[in-house]
């Protein structure tokens, strides 16, 4: 029985290892199938991965292209051409819009219609700024054409004062007719300076050099309040015709600013010397002053008053005076004062100035 018994559980064992050997096979089988497929499929999930963004970058590609040149194209019409296009225009040099260079589509897609959206806007610009220097332009001959009228009325009142006051011998009718003149020719001033914002040119001229003591004498004839002002001049500095005209103007301007700011019973002096450093007229008050940023303001608004297109209703006066002296090379600064008041200091260039008589 016990041999039995040991074969029986021999030929069990034998089995059973067979069974786990074929177990063991099938197993391996199986795992070495999943390994195969898993690296299968990484494969071809790396490879899509791989092929997706290379198309995506192609892609992307594709879209940045255009819209980089475009981004381009449109800075450069935007930064460069549409401004020289208006600032043409607003100076009178292009009398009508001109005709645009448009951006080409290269497709018919989205981008497409954005460019086609771009030459539109484009188009409409020019047109807009071609509107509002037709405008500007009419507006600035009513003004030159109102302030030319005006001009030959004082200048025609101001004719007939000069008669009457050579027949008069009342001495206060002589008074009042000298009152009347005064304010004519402040008004000539006035009608002059909506002429030099509207940019028409100086009318009247001068065929010699004049003292610039007497163009200071004959800026005061333009204010009010000339009482108050004295004058210091050096003998030998003598203007060039034809800014004599232009220079009593600025003067005016910044004379009667000084009387306005300044106490009435303080006085105002116009200095002029000529030295080393050129010949410079200053403008003196006591007043009340200016703080440094409005002196900063107001010499901003002196030095850019020859480029700007548009003027504020503020401070003419200002723009006034940068206007003027841009067109002879003027330099004015506006300076604090060495105990109150304010400096305006008016720098004359060298084709400004003639020698004296005695020179």
């Amino acid at each position: 029985v016990n041999e039995v018994g040991a074969v029986v559980t021999q030929q069990y064992a034998v089995l059973a290892e067979d069974v786990l050997g074929e177990l063991r096979s099938q197993a391996d089988s199986v795992v070495y199938d999943a390994t195969r497929t898993l690296i299968f499929s990484v494969l071809v999930g790396v490879w899509v991965i791989v092929l997706t963004a290379l198309l995506l970058r192609f892609l992307y590609r594709a879209i940045k292209s255009p819209i980089e040149r475009l981004t381009e194209q449109s800075r450069q019409i935007a930064s460069v051409e549409l401004p020289e296009v208006v600032a043409a225009m607003r100076r009178g040099d292009a009398d009508a819009a001109p005709e645009i260079e448009e951006l080409v589509a290269e497709s018919d897609d989205e981008i497409g219609e954005l460019v086609h959206a771009f030459n539109d806007m484009h188009r409409t610009a020019i047109d807009l700024a071609a509107e509002q220097a037709g405008s500007r332009r009419i507006v600035a001959d009513m003004f030159v054409n109102l302030g030319r009228r005006n001009q030959r009325l004082i200048n025609r009142l101001l004719k007939r004062l000069t008669a009457l006051e050579q027949d008069e011998r009342d001495p206060d009718k002589l008074a009042g007719l000298y009152d009347i003149d005064h304010v004519a020719t402040r008004m000539r001033r006035n009608a002059e300076s909506l002429l030099v914002l509207a940019g028409a040119p100086q009318s009247r001229r001068w065929n010699h050099p004049v003292d610039v003591y007497d163009i200071a004498r004959g800026a005061l004839s333009e204010v009010e309040g000339y009482e108050r002002v004295l004058i210091d001049t050096d003998e030998e500095l003598e203007v060039h015709g034809d800014v004599v005209a232009d220079l009593t103007h600025l003067l005016a301007e910044l004379v009667e600013n000084a009387l306005a700011f300044s106490p009435p019973e303080t006085a105002v002096e116009v200095v002029a010397r000529k030295d080393r450093s050129g010949s410079v007229i200053m403008v003196v008050d006591r007043g009340v002053g200016m703080s440094e940023v409005q002196l900063a303001e107001a010499n901003e608004r002196i030095r850019s008053a020859a480029h700007d297109t548009e003027t504020p209703s503020e401070f003419l006066g200002h723009y006034v005076v940068g206007r003027l002296a841009a067109r002879h090379d003027i330099t004015v600064e506006l300076s604090p004062g060495v105990a109150s008041g304010t400096v305006a200091t008016v720098l004359l260039p060298t084709g400004a100035v003639v020698p004296g008589a005695d020179e």
